[in-house]
């Protein structure tokens, strides 16, 4: 990184974790009220911001499978806030929209998401958890399966997956 340029910029108020697909980068904001939030990057020089929509909570990360973005929504159980995964229509850019969510009071701080074909695995952060989702139908996700381990998964923040093994 020797060659450190800025090219182009855009305000965002908090913006939190950034995905790119095809000419278009989208990002979250992690903040209340929070958005995911669509930019033009076709002119790499001066991006525009596309489109938008509210994500219930607060938003963490997001993650791209096909024209869905799908939102982990931090969460905080103590507070009453469950931890959720938000998932957006973004086939159009311009107007990403909500088409499904899904929330549970035992997600706490659901921190790292990675889809993989059917199955979306969440990193819980606060309660030392992993998730898996059936998003089969992104309409009408499921829990499939947990794994709680306060120890080997103290904290747990984000999550890979390369073919039959995740790491975090």
């Amino acid at each position: 990184i020797r060659d450190r340029r800025f090219l182009g910029r855009t305000r965002l108020r908090n913006a939190h974790d950034v995905q790119v697909k095809g000419k278009y980068a989208f990002t979250v904001s992690f903040a209340i009220p929070s958005y995911l939030v669509s930019i033009d990057i076709s002119d790499i020089k001066n991006p525009k911001i596309a489109g938008y929509a509210k994500v219930p909570y607060n938003a963490y990360n997001l993650a791209i499978q096909g024209n869905y973005a799908y939102v982990s929504n931090y969460g905080s159980p103590p507070a009453g806030v469950p931890g959720a995964v938000t998932v957006f229509d973004i086939s159009d850019p311009t107007n990403p929209r909500v088409v499904g969510h899904i929330e549970d009071a035992g997600w706490a701080a659901v921190h790292g998401l990675v889809p993989a074909g059917n199955v979306l695995f969440l990193a819980c952060h606060g309660s030392h958890t992993i998730v898996a989702i059936d998003i089969s139908n992104p309409t009408r996700m499921r829990e499939i399966s947990r794994i709680v381990d306060p120890v080997n998964l103290y904290h747990v923040h984000d999550i890979y997956k390369q073919e039959d093994t995740l790491y975090c």
